[in-house]
């Protein structure tokens, strides 16, 4: 592995970190944007852990021992840092930090998109550095020429995970969210 990988992550960390804190602040409730954030973070990590491991024959030379693993992890890892990431942006974006309780079709495709072409930017990235390359089994998406997994699991986990995570914080906590949303 090459150090350059962990770049980004480490500057998506600190960004993510900022936001939180900023997000923190403004929070209305901070025990239950705590939980959120928590709960999100959980749920981001075995989702992306879940689909890495089951997209890893796409790529070459990946096979399922402990160092592809171990790597499939620290993806999972930096994959849980961009949905925080993604979520927290957004929320400073709308000034709300329950935003996705608040949206529509469209702020919900916006970011599906959004994940979508920071996954294509990512896997662009990375197959410059040679961090990975994929299998002939891999579909390619025409046009930006990566493949169609990495460009799905940005495309449908984070709002899936931002759905979950209110899902069960309402559920098993017996608090709703949209009735803590904050505006500032």
């Amino acid at each position: 592995m090459k150090p350059i990988i962990f770049l980004i992550p480490i500057v998506a960390i600190l960004i993510s970190i900022i936001l939180y804190i900023f997000l923190l602040k403004k929070a209305d409730d901070k025990k239950i944007f705590k939980r959120y954030v928590l709960i999100m973070a959980v749920i981001s990590f075995i989702l992306n852990e879940v689909w890495e491991l089951i997209q890893m024959p796409l790529y070459s030379s990946a096979y399922y021992n402990v160092e592809h693993i171990v790597f499939c992890t620290l993806g999972a890892l930096a994959d849980t840092i961009m949905v925080l990431l993604l979520y927290f942006s957004f929320a400073f974006i709308y000034k709300n930090i329950f935003w996705i309780w608040q949206t529509n079709w469209f702020k919900i495709f916006v970011v599906m998109l959004t994940g979508a072409v920071g996954a294509v930017l990512s896997e662009k990235r990375h197959l410059l550095l040679g961090s990975w390359a994929y299998d002939q089994s891999m579909p390619i998406v025409p046009v930006v020429n990566v493949g169609l997994s990495p460009m799905l699991q940005f495309f449908l986990l984070p709002v899936i995970i931002y759905y979950l995570s209110y899902f069960i914080n309402s559920k098993f906590y017996n608090q709703t969210i949209l009735h803590h949303t904050n505006h500032h």
